[in-house]
C-alpha cells in the first residue's frame, strides 16, 4: 500500500473516531455504538460461521483499542443472533434486533437470507452490511443493502474464463434451488455460452439436501452420454452449493463414471474444511479436481493486525477471504456509527458508502460500485491436493475483473 494512501486513510480513521467522540455530554446518553451481527453458526453454512464470527468480534475488539488510545469512552458493543442459514430465521432475528436499538446489520451471510430480510430492513431503517452474499438479484441502487464482496456476475465471468482455459465445452450443472444458487448458475451459463459453451439441462436441490442418491443416479448416465456426444475431456459437472457439497461429493464416489470428468465448485465451498475433513469427498475431489473459485483479498495489507492468524487461532479453522470480508464489514460499520450515531437513516446510508469508499481493510480497498456492491474483484481458484497424506486447498490460477472492463487471468 502506498504511503500516501495509508495517511489518508489514518487521517479518516482519526476523525471518524474524533468524530464519535465530540459533542456528548456526559450522562446523556450510553456510551455503547450497538452494532447487530447475523451469522450462520448453524445451519447449510455453519462450517464457516464460526470464522466469521470470530472476524466480527476481532473488528469490534480492534476498534475498541483504537478508541480507547485515543481516550474516548465509547465502545463498540455487538448484538449476535444465530440465523441457522435460514431465511426464516434471518427474518425474525433482524426484527428482534431492531427492536434493541440496532441500526446497521452486519450479515446475514447469504443471499437467500438478505433476500428475506431486505424489504423489511428497508421499511423499517435498518441498514445491512452483507459479507458473503453475491446473488446478482440483491444488486440494487439506492436500496439498503450493501455488500463487502461482488455480484457474481463477476465469478460467473471468472467460472466461464477458466472452464474455457480447462478445454470444456459442456457443463451439466447441480446447484442449490435458492436466489444464489440460480443467481450463480445463470450468470456462469450466461458468460459461459457467450463463449461457446454448452449448458445442459441439469439438477437443482434443495437447500440442506444430504441424499443425493437420486441425483446422482441420474447424473451418472448424464455424463457418459455427454462424453460420447462432446468428447472425454470436453465434460464437467458444475456444483453449486454450501456444505451440502460434501454428501454430493461424497456420494459420487459411488458411481465410477463420475470420476472420469473434472469436477468444478463455487465460493460456496471452495476452501472449506469440511470437504477435506471429510475421507470420501476429499478423495473425490482430489481426483475430480473441484475446481472452486472464491473471491479473495486484493494483495496483502499491511499496517493491519495479523486478522488471519488471529481467527485460526480462536476457531482452528483457516479463515477464507468471506471471513476478512466480515472483519471489514464490521470496521466500516462501527465507523459509520462513530462518525454519524444521531444521523437519519438516510444520512447514515450514505455515511457507510463514504466510509467504505476511503477505507484499506484486510481485504483491500472496499469502495462500493452504484448497487451497493464491491468495486474490485479478485478470484482465487483453489482445488483440493493431497500432501504427505493430507488433504488440502491448493491455489491453482487468480483472476482480476475491475469495473466496466474484461477480466483476465494474472
Amino acid at each position: 500500500m502506498k504511503y500516501g494512501a495509508f495517511f489518508a486513510v489514518a487521517l479518516l480513521i482519526s476523525g471518524v473516531i474524533l468524530g464519535g467522540c465530540m459533542g456528548l455530554p456526559s450522562g446523556t446518553k450510553s456510551n455503547d455504538i450497538v452494532i447487530g451481527v447475523l451469522v450462520p453458526l448453524t445451519g447449510d453454512w455453519s462450517s464457516k460461521g464460526q470464522n466469521f464470527n470470530a472476524a466480527i468480534a476481532l473488528a469490534a475488539e480492534d476498534t475498541n483499542a483504537n478508541l480507547a488510545s485515543t481516550g474516548s469512552v465509547k465502545k463498540i458493543r455487538l448484538l449476535v443472533e444465530d440465523t441457522g442459514t435460514d431465511p426464516a430465521v434471518a427474518a425474525e432475528k433482524i426484527k428482534k434486533l431492531q427492536q434493541e436499538g440496532v441500526r446497521i446489520v452486519v450479515g446475514p451471510a447469504t443471499s437467500a437470507e438478505i433476500a428475506s430480510v431486505k424489504d423489511w430492513a428497508d421499511q423499517h431503517g435498518v441498514i445491512i452490511i452483507g459479507y458473503g452474499s453475491t446473488s446478482p438479484a440483491l444488486s440494487v441502487a439506492g436500496d439498503n443493502v450493501f455488500r463487502l464482496v461482488p455480484d457474481d456476475t463477476r465469478q460467473g465471468e471468472a467460472m466461464a474464463g477458466y472452464l474455457n482455459r480447462s478445454g470444456i465445452r459442456v457443463i451439466i450443472p447441480v446447484a442449490r434451488n435458492d436466489s444464489w444458487g440460480k443467481g450463480l448458475l445463470n450468470a456462469t451459463k450466461t458468460r459461459f455460452e457467450q463463449n461457446g459453451g454448452i449448458v445442459t439441462n441439469g439438477y437443482l436441490f434443495e437447500p440442506g439436501t444430504r441424499d443425493f442418491s437420486p441425483v446422482l443416479a441420474n447424473l451418472s448416465p448424464l455424463v457418459t452420454e455427454a462424453q460420447q456426444m462432446y468428447g472425454n475431456k470436453s465434460v464437467g459437472v458444475y456444483a453449486i452449493g454450501f456444505d451440502e457439497v460434501v454428501p454430493l461429493l461424497s456420494g459420487a464416489a459411488n458411481y465410477p463414471p463420475l470420476a472420469t470428468v473434472p469436477w468444478f465448485g463455487s465460493d460456496g465451498a471452495a476452501k472449506t474444511d469440511a470437504i477435506t475433513k471429510n475421507t470420501s469427498a476429499a478423495r473425490f475431489a482430489e481426483i475430480t479436481g473441484f475446481y472452486s473459485p472464491v473471491y479473495g483479498e486484493e494483495e496483502e495489507s499491511g499496517g493491519f493486525p495479523d486478522v488471519k492468524q488471529r481467527i485460526r487461532a480462536m476457531t482452528g479453522a483457516e479463515p477464507d477471504p468471506y471471513s476478512l470480508a466480515a472483519y471489514d464489514a464490521t470496521a466500516i460499520a462501527a465507523r459509520s456509527l462513530l462518525n454519524s450515531e444521531d444521523a437519519s437513516y438516510d444520512q447514515l446510508k450514505k455515511a457507510v458508502e463514504l466510509t467504505a469508499g476511503y477505507y484499506y481493510g484486510v481485504t483491500g480497498w472496499t469502495k462500493f460500485v452504484g448497487s451497493g456492491d464491491r468495486a474490485y474483484a479478485v478470484y482465487g481458484f483453489w482445488a483440493v491436493k493431497n500432501g504427505n497424506g493430507t488433504p488440502g486447498w491448493v491455489q491453482v490460477a487468480r483472476f482480476q475483473s475491475d469495473p466496466g472492463q474484461q477480466g483476465s487471468f494474472t
